[in-house]
């Protein structure tokens, strides 16, 4: 059987491996002129590798782990917890306070029910400044408003935590698991074709993109949710599964690394009022990488950040924030995913207003297999999810 794989990024080399193990013959078409998707490593000039999408893996992402080993990718600890991140600039509180008001919120939410974070976190006997630490912590890592989250979200997910183990990296990159994915795939990845068209039947499917028509007997889509109608079906698909792929919700967030001059102690600090996090952290050595890394959630705080003009205001805001660093702006580097025309977002997320049909997302039609994290249940907005995607889209053809 031929299969195309649409989507070069984790979902689509996984399952392009495994039905490529399986005897399949398997094409990759990628829009990038690069392998990884929403994973990007770069490697700065002091020699410490930075990511300027997906960052922390960790212990219990099992299928990730299971993955990065596979591909004799070592993953390394960064002597730093990406949950317990210490609350600064609102009203005076702590990582502990915060522990306990989690786990307040959580028993809210088991006697009453609520659409949104903000309603379940005003419903709850907490001080002030406990309730704005988890709201900022949610808004930055569901890269949403609190008060446009949904309140399901706080009842267990690691991202909504102050607490948490050690986290996970790979040493040179996490880039490097899909690198070592399309090695083993050889020469069927084909960079720089984005699809256009895809006309289908009951049992057959052809492509078309700027330079070349493919004929297959199946397809795998892995094209993120908020961009998927660039490529125009024919057939259309049913309303069913465009319904279930319009309602797919995004957040919005951008990074930022400084290299710094001199050594920097491991640190997770969580910015309160502008809705960003910072952290120096290990990467498979003792002493921490000389970076300063950031990340900024929700569209509100990129506007606050006034990061489409650039990086000067987060900087300054930085300087406020770490007072005992020294932050040259010439040494920094600044990504954004609203920009990039293949995903135009950061990651999906969960909202209230436009609740997610994970079945719908997951169900194949005709020849047509989708996955992508936005596609899992649990694991949505995580290289776990988008691993897990492209294992089950691969079972599912046989």
């Amino acid at each position: 059987m031929r299969v195309c794989v649409i989507g070069a990024g984790f979902s689509g080399l996984v399952a392009a491996e495994a039905l490529q193990g399986r005897g399949h013959e398997v094409i990759v078409l990628e829009a990038r002129n690069r392998v990884g998707g929403r994973v990007w490593s770069q490697q700065l000039g002091n020699g410490c590798w930075i990511e300027r999408g997906a960052e922390f893996i960790e212990h219990e992402q099992t299928a990730l782990c299971t993955l990065a080993r596979r591909m004799n990718v070592s993953l390394a600890p960064t002597t730093m917890s990406y949950s317990a991140r210490e609350p600064r600039g609102g009203i005076r509180t702590s990582i502990a306070d915060c522990v306990a008001g989690v786990a307040a919120v959580q028993q809210t939410l088991k006697g009453g029910s609520f659409n949104t974070v903000r309603e379940a976190l005003d419903a709850t006997a907490i001080p002030q400044g406990v309730r704005d630490a988890i709201a900022a912590r949610v808004q930055v890592s569901f890269a949403q408003p609190a008060d446009e989250l949904d309140s399901n979200i706080l009842a267990g997910h690691h991202a909504a935590s102050f607490d948490g183990k050690e986290g996970l990296r790979c040493e040179e990159g996490n880039q490097q698991i899909a690198i070592r994915l399309a090695e083993r795939l050889g020469n069927c990845i084909q960079l720089n074709s984005p699809v256009m068209q895809i006309d289908w039947s009951a049992g057959s499917v052809q492509l078309r993109t700027a330079s070349q028509e493919l004929l297959a007997d199946a397809c795998v889509i892995t094209v993120p949710a908020s961009v998927w109608r660039r490529i125009r079906f024919s057939p259309a698909l049913p309303g069913w599964k465009s319904g279930a792929l319009d309602k797919v919700e995004y957040g919005h967030a951008a990074k930022l690394a400084i290299e710094l001059p001199e050594k920097a102690e491991v640190s997770a600090i969580l910015s309160v009022p502008d809705f960003y996090w910072t952290w120096v952290a290990t990467r498979g050595r003792p002493a921490p990488d000389p970076v300063l890394n950031c990340f900024a959630g929700s569209s509100v705080a990129l506007s606050r950040l006034n990061v489409a003009a650039g990086a000067e205001t987060w900087i300054e805001r930085l300087r406020k924030l770490h007072p005992n660093l020294s932050l040259d702006a010439h040494r920094s580097v600044l990504s954004t995913w609203d920009d990039d025309p293949w995903i135009k977002a950061a990651y999906s997320t969960r909202t209230p207003s436009r609740k997610t049909d994970v079945k719908a997302l997951q169900d194949a039609v005709g020849p047509l297999h989708f996955a992508g994290e936005h596609t899992e249940p649990v694991h949505f907005a995580l290289m776990e999810g988008a691993v897990r995607s492209g294992q089950r889209v691969a079972s599912e053809i046989s």
